[in-house]
């Protein structure tokens, strides 16, 4: 189905839609020299296109009915920091913030706002496998609190930023990471 066609569906069943959280994440971990273009391709399409044309068909439907809306990309701190074997994972999520950055400009003047949550390490279904690792288990440890994030710890952050809560807040990007981040930069 379209993108297009599945708005259509949320609305009848919801009403009009005014905040949208992009959530795509999507990973091929392999050094530079041996990531085969379809890995490339595969992460930057789900990270970064998927947002973009889900963000494009929400701003269309709100400037056409004339309302405010917000935006919420989820990104990740790999998006601020080079890490080994995740090129194609951290340049889709620098480019992700980077698209909330443009995005909150060209959408300012019809108020909407597009914010960027940047998560640290967390369990997902995407990372499980990584932390039950001894490689896992030793980054974990590494961390300032020496241990992952806890899913209930983005909840205020994420309720922020969909909120009037950050009714002053556009183009911006919350690092939810304990420090990690800042301790590498």
């Amino acid at each position: 189905a379209s993108i297009s066609a599945a708005f259509d569906t949320i609305e009848q069943a919801l009403g009009s839609v005014d905040v949208l959280v992009n959530n795509a994440g999507y990973s091929e971990a392999a050094p530079f020299p041996d990531m085969a273009p379809e890995q490339w391709d595969k992460v930057l399409d789900t990270n970064l296109n998927g947002p973009w044309r889900v963000s494009r068909e929400l701003s269309q439907r709100l400037i056409t009915a004339g309302k405010p809306g917000r935006i919420v990309n989820v990104a990740s701190i790999t998006g601020l920091l080079a890490k080994g074997m995740f090129l194609n994972y951290g340049t889709s999520k620098a480019a992700l913030i980077h698209l909330t950055k443009q995005m909150a400009m060209d959408l300012l003047p019809h108020g909407i706002q597009v914010n960027a949550l940047a998560p640290g390490y967390f369990p997902t279904d995407m990372t499980n496998w990584f932390f039950e690792t001894d490689i896992g288990k030793t980054e974990i440890a590494s961390l300032p609190p020496q241990r992952l994030g806890q899913l209930t710890e983005l909840d205020g952050p994420m309720l922020l930023l969909t909120s009037d809560a950050s009714s002053y807040m556009n183009g911006a990007v919350l690092t939810v990471d304990y420090g990690h981040s800042v301790r590498l930069s």
